[in-house]
């Protein structure tokens, strides 16, 4: 008789892994009610069916002793029969062994008629062979939605061939027309690659040519700079004699009687200038744009060798409501190292030229505005002429605001070579 577990054991291994074994009870051997199982019973249990799948006393030789008692089955040393692994006694290890067993024989689940197929080469057997195995056709990428048994596949490709050339064919137009949409913009590419090297040309050949200018430009830097030098040495040398005659100039005034002023005949109460103004078109594009201020003025001088300090202005963009349209000129009264023994007021009459440089001189036709201050209102206070000038007072410019348009220094004569040349006469009549 065996144990209440041993006969566990058993009953476990009838319900499921040995149902077909031949028993008169039909699985039935075993019941929970009963406390002890029939030793006939058990007996050819482990005679019968458990030796389908164990292998039991491995070691058996002819001198062994056979001892087929149920104690000593239950506990002796068995090994699986599929896979030959060694096992605990069947009471520990029955239980669960065939549920894992990789050589086990199982029915193949898309029931197409293998019965005994090894666990572990149930998969393979379900990819390659069996014939109920659910597979797409072959055409299945260019669009045939086939999906059925192995077995049917190659019935299938006999039977649809014509559709599956049609969809092939289909597919074919389709990269025939792909292929030429990139063969349009494949030449639309190169077309564009060749603009691109093209225009990489241009700037190669436009950087080359930039490279020698600025070589040219560089050399001819270093000329005027070696110009330069030599002009200074000469400005140099002229400042020194310049200061000499300056030094002469102040002895001979020293030596001078003091009774009196000494006065030049041929300055006597009139003075000139001739004002070239240079780069004309330049400067206005510069005050035009804000890069430079008007007004520009002449060099000053005297109306006499000792007479009244004169300036003159150049609004060379116009002055007031002419501003954009002419050029304004106008002549103040500086303050003079003389004005102490001058007469005041005065009221100066100026002459303003604009010089025709026509090549012929018997054609040349000089522009002549003159303007001569007459009384004037200022700060409220009616001035009967010009004031001796202080330091600080604001200036008192006299001339035209439309003293002659853009377009008329363009048209004519007057402007050559970018440069126009202003003449200025200065009357100071006696009071």
């Amino acid at each position: 008789m065996t144990s209440q577990l041993e006969a566990v054991v058993v009953r476990e291994f009838f319900s499921r892994a040995v149902g077909e074994c031949d028993s008169t009870t039909n699985g039935d051997v075993l019941s929970n009610d009963s406390p002890r199982l029939e030793t006939d019973t058990i007996q050819k249990f482990l005679s019968v069916c458990l030796k389908q799948y164990f292998h039991c006393f491995p070691d058996e030789s002819k001198d062994a002793p056979e001892d087929n008692s149920v104690e000593s089955q239950l506990s002796a040393d068995i090994s699986c029969k599929f896979c030959k692994d060694d096992m605990a006694p069947v009471t520990l290890a029955l239980k669960n062994h065939l549920d894992v067993c990789p050589l086990f024989p199982v029915k193949c689940p898309n029931m197409c008629g293998k019965m005994e197929v090894p666990r572990e080469k149930l998969s393979n057997h379900i990819m390659e062979e069996c014939p109920k195995t659910c597979e797409h056709c072959l055409y299945h990428d260019i669009g045939c939605a086939f999906q059925g048994a192995r077995s049917d596949l190659t019935k299938h490709l006999q039977d649809n061939s014509e559709e599956h050339l049609q969809l092939a064919l289909e597919v074919i137009r389709e990269q025939r027309t792909e292929m030429g949409i990139q063969r349009g913009r494949l030449r639309k590419q190169e077309d564009n690659i060749n603009q691109l090297m093209e225009s990489v040309a241009k700037l190669t050949a436009l950087c080359e040519e930039t490279l020698k200018n600025n070589a040219d430009q560089e050399k001819t830097i270093n000329r005027l700079s070696e110009q330069l030098k030599e002009q200074k040495k000469h400005q140099s040398k002229h400042e020194k004699e310049l200061k000499q005659r300056m030094a002469e100039l102040e002895n001979r005034e020293l030596e001078m009687p003091h009774n009196g002023l000494a006065r030049s005949p041929r300055l006597d109460g009139y003075g000139e200038l001739v004002w070239r103004v240079s780069n004309f078109s330049r400067r206005l594009q510069r005050v035009q744009s804000g890069r430079c201020d008007d007004p520009m003025t002449s060099e000053s001088f005297y109306t006499s060798a000792f007479g009244y300090k004169i300036v003159v202005w150049a609004y060379i963009n116009g002055r007031g409501k002419e501003t954009g349209h002419c050029l304004s000129l106008y002549a103040c009264v500086l303050c003079g190292e003389y004005d102490a023994v001058l007469s005041w007021p005065i009221k100066p009459r100026y002459t303003f030229s604009l010089l025709d440089q026509n090549p012929n001189p018997e054609a040349r036709k000089d522009l002549t505005r003159t303007r001569k201050v007459h009384d004037f209102k200022r700060d409220d206070v009616r001035r009967k002429g010009i004031d001796r000038p202080g330091r600080d007072e604001r200036a008192i410019i006299v001339g035209f605001d439309d003293f002659v348009r853009h377009d008329e220094l363009e048209a004519g004569n007057f402007l050559a070579d970018d440069t126009l040349f202003v003449r200025i006469l200065v009357d100071i009549p006696e009071s």
